[in-house]
């Protein structure tokens, strides 16, 4: 897949990943809509998946959902959402 002519969403489910968010990230460039679905971080995940310019809806946001992937269904601006855990 060519992630230049691809619209794509990567949503993904993290709780104190601060260590591995910039590989992360780095590993999503090219991917315009990537949201994280955080379950509750004390770390500085939330913080620093923002400053790469993530969406990042923390748990306690989407209180009424069973678990936090289900997030990716309301967040996403594209028709299909490539899953990362």
């Amino acid at each position: 897949m060519n992630l230049e002519s691809e619209a794509a969403s990567a949503v993904i489910t993290a709780c104190n990943e601060e260590k591995r968010i910039p590989a992360l990230m780095k590993s999503l460039e090219g991917i315009e809509d990537i949201v994280i679905s955080d379950d509750g971080s004390t770390d500085n995940t939330v913080e620093l998946a923002r400053s790469y310019g993530a969406t990042v809806y923390r748990r306690g946001d989407f209180s009424e959902l069973p678990t936090g992937q289900d997030v990716s269904d309301f967040t996403t601006r594209f028709g299909w959402e490539p899953r990362f855990t």
